[in-house]
Formats: C-alpha cells, sequence, structure tokens
C-alpha cells in the first residue's frame, strides 16, 4: 500500500514538472519592394540568421517578401503559437522608415508615396508599436526585437519630400509597465543614422554589416545579450568609420536583468555566466566564471558605479545615478564605458544619452593609478547641443572622465 502510495505521487509530480521553455524566432526579410527602392541582403540576412539562431536551439520561421497582410498573418500565428515561458525572436530586415516620431516597418506593397501621400502610408505601413504589442499578448517570458530597418529612407529620392526622416528610425518612446518586462530590442544603426548593407563596393557578403557581426557573436555561448548588445556595436562603429560613415547601433532595454540572459544558451539553462548581478553568489562548479563585480563601490560625477572586470576587461556599470542622470533616463545597471586594460593603460567606448537624441558612443582612452583605486581618461566627446536644432554633431570637446573608489 504505501508502495503504490509513493508510485502514484512520483507519476503525479511528474505530471506536474513544466515543460522546458522553447526558443522561438521570426525572421522576415523583404528586398523585393514593388514601388519601392528595393534592397539586396535583407533576405540573405534572415537565411543566414536562421542557421546560426537553429544551430543554437531556436524554432525558426522565415519569411520573406510578403506584403502587408501576410507580414501581419504571420505575427499573429507566430505569437499564437508561443508557450508560457517561451522566449520569442522577432527580426525584421527591410525598410523602415520615421513618420512624426514613429516607426514603421515596411512591406512590400508599401505604395510610392509620391502617388498615395503620406496619410494612406501610415495606414499601408506598419508600426513597430503595433508589433509589440501582439508580442506583449502573447505568454513568451523573453521578447526580442532585432531591427536590421535602419537603411537609406526609400522616400527621399521618389518625390515624396518631407515624408519620413532623412535617413533611419527615430528614438520612439516605448511605454513601459510591468507586462513589458523581459523585452529587449536591438536596433542595427543608431536613432536618425542609416545601417550599411556593405563595406565599400569590394564587399560581397550576403548579409548586412550589422547581421553578420550579430551573428558571429551568437556563436558564443552563455553570453549576456547586453554585452552582445555592446560588441556588436563596437565592432559596426568600427567598420562603418573604415569607410567615414557613422553607424552605432542602438538597444532598448526592459528586460529584469539583460546580464543574465543569453541569446546562445549553450548551457541550456539561458542564464548569462558573466554578470554583476550573479557574480555576487558562488558560481557552479561546473560553470566557472571568469568575469567579477569589485566588491567596492567607485565614484564618478556625482553617481555610484559598479566595475566588472574580466581578464583585461574593464566595464563601469550605474549602480545610484544622479538626478541628472535619471532625468535623462539612465537607469541602475546602465553601462556608461566598456574597454581594455592593458598594464597602467586603459581605452574603450564612453556612451552617453539625452532624451532628445537618444545614445552616441565615442573613445576614451588613459591610465589606471598603480594602486588600482582610480582611473582617469580623456576623450574628445561629441556636442550634439540641446537636441532642439537636430541631433547632428557640432563640434567636439575635451572631456575628462575620473573614477574612485568610494
Amino acid at each position: 500500500m504505501i508502495v503504490r502510495f509513493w508510485a502514484v505521487l512520483l507519476a503525479l509530480s511528474m505530471l506536474m514538472v513544466p515543460a522546458t521553455a522553447a526558443r522561438r524566432a521570426l525572421l522576415i526579410g523583404i528586398d523585393d519592394y514593388r514601388a519601392l527602392e528595393p534592397l539586396k541582403n535583407a533576405i540573405g540576412d534572415v537565411r543566414a540568421l536562421s542557421e546560426v539562431l537553429k544551430s543554437i536551439g531556436y524554432d525558426v520561421v522565415v519569411v520573406t517578401n510578403v506584403g502587408r497582410r501576410d507580414l501581419i498573418t504571420a505575427v499573429a500565428k507566430f505569437t499564437e503559437s508561443i508557450k508560457e515561458g517561451d522566449t520569442a525572436l522577432f527580426h525584421f530586415s527591410g525598410h523602415g522608415v520615421e513618420i512624426n516620431q514613429r516607426n514603421f516597418l515596411l512591406a512590400a506593397d508599401t505604395p510610392d508615396p509620391a502617388s498615395a501621400g503620406e496619410a494612406v502610408l501610415q495606414q499601408e505601413a506598419i508600426a513597430f508599436m503595433d508589433v509589440l504589442a501582439i508580442f506583449d499578448r502573447s505568454k513568451a517570458s523573453n521578447r526580442i526585437f532585432i531591427l536590421d530597418a535602419c537603411r537609406n529612407n526609400p522616400f527621399s529620392t521618389r518625390g515624396a519630400r518631407g515624408v519620413g526622416g532623412r535617413r533611419g528610425l527615430a528614438k520612439e518612446y516605448v511605454p513601459f509597465d510591468s507586462g513589458r518586462r523581459g523585452t529587449f530590442i536591438l536596433y542595427s544603426a543608431g536613432f536618425g543614422e542609416e545601417a550599411l548593407d556593405r563595406v565599400g563596393p569590394a564587399d560581397r557578403e550576403p548579409t548586412s554589416v550589422y547581421t553578420r557581426n550579430l551573428m558571429r557573436h551568437l556563436q558564443h555561448a552563455d553570453r549576456s545579450i547586453l554585452d552582445v548588445a555592446i560588441d556588436v556595436r563596437i565592432e559596426v562603429e568600427r567598420l562603418a568609420a573604415s569607410i567615414g560613415h557613422r553607424q552605432s547601433p542602438a538597444y532598448y532595454d526592459a528586460m529584469f536583468d539583460p546580464r543574465r540572459f543569453a541569446l546562445n544558451a549553450g548551457s541550456g539553462s539561458g542564464t548569462a555566466r558573466a554578470t554583476p548581478a550573479a557574480a555576487a553568489g558562488a558560481p557552479p562548479a561546473t560553470s566557472p566564471v571568469t568575469r567579477a563585480i569589485t566588491p567596492v563601490l567607485w565614484k564618478h560625477n556625482g553617481s555610484t558605479m559598479r566595475l566588472l572586470t574580466d581578464g583585461d576587461r574593464y566595464e563601469y556599470y550605474y549602480e545610484a545615478p544622479t538626478l541628472r542622470m535619471l532625468a535623462n533616463r539612465w537607469r541602475k545597471g546602465d553601462l556608461l564605458f566598456a574597454g581594455q586594460r592593458r598594464g597602467a593603460s586603459i581605452e574603450g567606448t564612453i556612451r552617453r544619452s539625452s532624451i532628445t537624441c537618444g545614445t552616441i558612443s565615442y573613445r576614451a582612452s588613459g591610465y589606471v593609478s598603480g594602486d588600482g583605486m582610480r582611473v582617469v581618461m580623456q576623450a574628445r566627446a561629441p556636442d550634439r547641443g540641446s537636441g532642439l536644432a537636430g541631433c547632428d554633431v557640432k563640434s567636439h570637446f575635451d572631456e575628462t572622465l575620473v573614477f574612485t573608489v568610494k
């Protein structure tokens, strides 16, 4: 009798074990626009990214060259397939445009605004916020969006003056609430910037500059999505600068802790190995952690900082931003500096952000004091003014950044 009781109990407990959460991806690529300038690498992007995602455990749906109706249908069907606890990834590679500070994704049958007019265009284009809302209603625990849709404005040469921004997407306000927790958005370029399909005429890669670098970083297991976003940005910035172009990929973060979520869950858990939050506890014996958060706090311009180290890599995160930084939407856990230390020297990338102009990155270099308690860096910082007259860089100024142990 006792044996039967425990047998039944074991059977019931097995029934109550939740199924392993799946990782699902919907990839949409559009090259063949009927009334707009065609693209060359969008379908190449989704096909190549599809293979990478499949190799790291994603169930992938690929949709190409679809019109508005079929695109919306594909999104709806995909979100219906998502089960509770799943990770859902949405990638769009194609034309995107900003109209009145709202971002729109353009399907293959988007009309030419020269004949249709802006009002019709807004009805026919697909507002990204509408796509976001559909995913919000799904049961996914994590929702990842990758928008490689910041290519040149397809309307700028078609007699439709004033339709859309000069280039790229806008810094669109994404309302935040508890239902949007778990959302991370990756943009292939900074707000108002144009994303490159290729680096010069000799570049024969079938994927865009952003997507090819993203895929390379996805090969590394258990790296946090925040690390991937930052490292891809640094590499894309460097490649774009080599041909005199500016492209600084941006991201939006509403995850519980982006330092704990890995796009490539090589360990099977989806938890990144390297995060300040995780480093406080002892790492599993089977998964050694090389990165570590320093136990002391640092000071920088009135804000309290945390230092994350990984060998010779240095990263400063905000622990307690000043009121001025909070007003510019900086939050605890936001990254300010990422770079390399070599002996007493240090160099890397600084991030600055404002409400009106979004995030901009630039290089800085300096030294670490002999006792390791003080870091001083210099930079030629870009000045975008108040943003009221546009967000283009108007000049540069000398900046000194000082970090000291509290």
